[in-house]
């Protein structure tokens, strides 16, 4: 992560990462984030800390964006494999 100042104010730039998955790849890719998703889920539900509970969170959110990027890689790469 880069941070910028421009005065006062500071913004946050995170640089693009690519890889190459096919599509058996990117499935199990998928699958995996979907079962991290629900155990993570869970495991919101059950912490009592405040503090924790928003980290979770935090990257319930992460994981939700891959896999938000990665099932529309697949829908609109119909079999071949795809720069993700």
């Amino acid at each position: 992560m880069i941070e910028e100042g421009d005065g006062d104010a500071r913004r946050t730039r995170q640089s693009a990462m690519h890889i190459e998955l096919n599509r058996e790849e990117a499935e199990l890719l998928r699958e995996m984030l979907q079962h991290r998703i629900e155990e993570l889920d869970k495991e919101i539900n059950r912490t009592d800390s405040l503090e924790f509970r928003q980290a979770l969170r935090r990257t319930d959110r992460a994981y939700e964006r891959i896999l938000g990027r990665v099932t529309a890689a697949l829908e609109l790469n119909g079999g071949a494999s795809r720069a993700l």
